[in-house]
């Protein structure tokens, strides 16, 4: 099925301003069609509601791990691991933001693609890479593969084209589309990767950490 990207994108972009702070229900503008797009979203009241952490370390207390102000969630923290959307999802466009703090130096986290039960670290997914330098990256992880996917242990597809990331302090985004077994990921705007033939083609939705502070905002999913 051939996609237009940009009608995709420019859909999601309307549809996260009117997003709420949980699944929504959306109305289409065409008052005609009884189609519903699902969008979830990051708020500053859900966090601990709406996602699931898991943490190498089970004694954390996740609430002293990230701060959440005005829906930009800040993790200042050394444990390794990742939170999920609890619910599980195929064939969708997903948007993220991030950004490093000044000084962070090789900073390193990923989005964590079709994630599949039991949690651990690591999960089986396919993990688009956001560290620093390599954002655009896809990783098949704990025997999670794609078509593309070269260099056993870590079966990688590097990026597309040089890094395109914007320095640290600065906001970057990243729109991931999955339709059936093939994944489509733009890093600021511009293509730098895909997947086909992926082993998995639905699951939940994780963040990862990996002991170094990140900034997440504005992430929505559009079905």
């Amino acid at each position: 099925m051939k996609t237009n990207t940009s009608l995709c994108f420019a859909s999601a972009l309307m549809l996260g301003f009117l997003a709420c702070a949980h699944v929504t229900n959306v109305k289409s503008e065409n008052t005609n069609a009884k189609t519903l797009r699902d969008t979830i979203r990051f708020s500053n009241s859900n966090i601990l509601e709406e996602f699931l952490f898991v943490l190498r370390d089970k004694n954390v207390n996740t609430e002293n791990i990230f701060t959440n102000v005005d829906g930009e969630l800040f993790f200042n923290t050394n444990q390794a691991g990742y939170f999920r959307i609890k619910q599980s999802f195929e064939n969708y466009k997903l948007h993220v933001e991030w950004k490093w703090p000044k000084k962070t130096g090789n900073g390193n986290s990923g989005v964590l693609i079709h994630t599949q039960a039991p949690d651990s670290v690591w999960p089986k997914c396919i993990q688009v890479q956001l560290k620093q330098l390599n954002a655009g990256d896809l990783i098949a992880m704990s025997g999670a593969m794609f078509n593309e996917a070269k260099g056993k242990p870590k079966d990688t597809a590097n990026k597309l084209l040089d890094s395109n990331e914007k320095e640290e302090d600065n906001w970057n985004d990243c729109n991931i589309i999955c339709n059936q077994d093939s994944m489509i990921v733009y890093v600021n705007g511009v293509l730098q990767n895909r997947a086909t033939q992926v082993n998995v083609t639905k699951g939940t939705i994780g963040f990862q950490l990996e002991g170094k502070p990140i900034y997440f905002r504005n992430l929505y999913l559009v079905k």
